[in-house]
């Protein structure tokens, strides 16, 4: 929307006097709804998948359940209904978004793409040819500035994405790191502080300081609520040693080692945000599970982005038989529920397999998944953008459809595939919490945001020790970061606008 309200024909219906409301419906907000218009036969799917978590947590039954349990029971008939009933209304929807694209925007048109043809005509240019001009030189080098330069100026004035992406730039940058940062290695159990609550660390003791400590915690059953207590031991503080020795791990994946950046003193321990079930350190398991989970959403939209943008580009642009076909082929795909297609996959894998092979094949078939919704929004997008003079005039002067995709057509969309990128890292994400929430996705001894929430779905538990809840925070911080950044990076794409 706000791409639509900075254009020309917007500033010039303004001139004109023609009043804000009118301004903005009358056709911004019919061409805003061109990427959400182009998913609406794939919603459907995407619903009944969803509603397997929500009602496996609230225990309603809805259709998701009821495909689950047939997938598992083996009854052929009705999830063969309940597949046949999806396709179907996932067929539909897609012809009516293909209806209302035709409605909405006027520039579309479902029929293959007119290619300019300029046989017996050719641009000639009026000015003496000179062997030695810089066709790339700047007008005006002194007030002319490179992209890039305008497209950092503005992303800068963007406080909020700014630093988002600080945030997420070391996050990404502490992942091969986890095990020095760290004070325990992510399985590591304590059989004496089981749900310890977390510590906090201090600095002054009875009026001096003594640097950082913490108070060692003693368990005490308690009997009568039938859970763990624990006792701190206030007159003998535990001060933290730093670069100390500890279990061993793999530094960046490869590189022995066993040095920590602090640790607990013998006889105490050191849980910053507290010990769950087995006294494992949450803080450690988090840390660990990021380099998995943050990861997964990296791989998974480089796969999705590739074959989305490439397929649904041919199908746009070129239009006619071409766009039939890959249309064709994502309602076939689009048209069968997540669901089925996790429970196949997944069992498809081997069970000797190590976590990190299931953690590529888990990234690569999240991916997978993925990319039609892209494509379809990339086709919509095109097939309005082809019949713009800016790509009429690249075609007339010889650009190859390659080229005219590549150069004139992506640039022009890339505040919404930026846009679209941002939220489906997160959106990838949550999906691997959800594959592991089912018991499809990584398992123990794995380690990541996903299988530690497997571990939190008892709410009477979390009642009690509401510390096993934290695996929560990292992915809400992770998805609104990924949010603003994505906001702040899809306003700067354009440096001329002023949204």
């Amino acid at each position: 929307m706000l791409d639509e309200l900075s254009k020309p024909y917007v500033d010039t219906a303004r001139a004109k006097g023609v009043g804000p409301i009118k301004r903005t419906f009358k056709y911004p907000f019919r061409m805003a709804l061109n990427p959400f218009v182009a998913d609406i036969g794939n919603l459907l799917p995407a619903l009944i998948s969803g509603s397997v978590l929500v009602s496996v947590v609230l225990g309603l039954q809805t259709i998701g359940p009821a495909l689950l349990t047939a997938l598992k029971s083996q009854d052929q008939f009705l999830a063969g209904f309940i597949l046949l009933f999806v396709a179907g209304l996932t067929l539909i929807g897609t012809m009516v978004s293909d209806v209302l694209l035709m409605l909405l925007d006027p520039r579309i048109r479902m029929g293959g793409a007119q290619m300019s043809d300029l046989s017996n005509q050719h641009y000639v240019d009026q000015d003496p040819y000179d062997p030695n001009e810089d066709i790339k030189a700047l007008d005006r080098p002194d007030l002319d500035a490179p992209n890039w330069l305008l497209i950092w100026r503005k992303f800068k004035r963007h406080k909020l994405g700014l630093w988002s992406g600080v945030f997420l730039l070391l996050a990404y940058l502490s992942l091969p790191f986890a095990g020095f940062i760290t004070p325990y290695t992510p399985n590591e159990r304590n059989a004496d502080h089981l749900y310890a609550q977390p510590q906090s660390l201090n600095l002054w003791h009875e009026g001096s300081f003594i640097g950082p400590y913490v108070y060692p915690i003693t368990a005490k059953p308690d009997l009568v609520n039938f859970q763990w207590n624990y006792v701190k031991d206030t007159a003998n503080p535990a001060k933290l040693e730093f670069f100390c020795e500890g279990r061993e791990y793999r530094l960046m994946g490869f590189i022995k080692s066993d040095t920590h950046l602090f640790c607990a003193p013998e006889g105490a321990t050191v849980f910053l945000w507290g010990a769950d079930r087995l006294g494992r350190d949450i803080f450690s398991r988090i840390l660990y599970g990021a380099q998995l989970s943050l990861t997964v959403g990296l791989i998974g939209i480089t796969v999705s982005f590739i074959l989305g943008i490439t397929i649904g580009g041919i199908a746009g642009y070129f239009g006619g038989r071409t766009d039939w076909t890959v249309n064709r082929i994502i309602e076939v795909l689009r048209s069968i529920p997540e669901l089925p297609l996790w429970l196949a996959l997944s069992a498809a894998v081997p069970s000797h397999w190590g976590p990190v092979a299931v953690f590529f094949i888990i990234s690569i078939i999240l991916g997978l998944l993925d990319w039609p919704g892209l494509a379809r929004a990339v086709r919509s997008k095109f097939l309005a953008l082809r019949e713009e003079e800016f790509v009429r005039a690249a075609e007339m002067m010889g650009a190859k459809p390659e080229r005219v995709i590549r150069k004139h057509l992506l640039p022009n969309f890339a505040s919404h595939l930026i846009a679209s990128a941002m939220l489906s890292i997160p959106a990838m994400i949550l999906g691997e919490t959800a594959l592991s929430f089912l018991g499809l996705g990584l398992r123990a001894p794995a380690v990541s945001w996903g299988v530690m929430l497997n571990d939190a779905q008892n709410l009477a538990s979390i009642e009690i020790y509401p510390w096993t809840a934290i695996p929560m925070l990292p992915v809400i911080f992770v998805v609104l970061a990924f949010n603003f950044l994505g906001d702040g990076l899809r306003d700067s794409l354009d440096p001329y606008s002023d949204h």
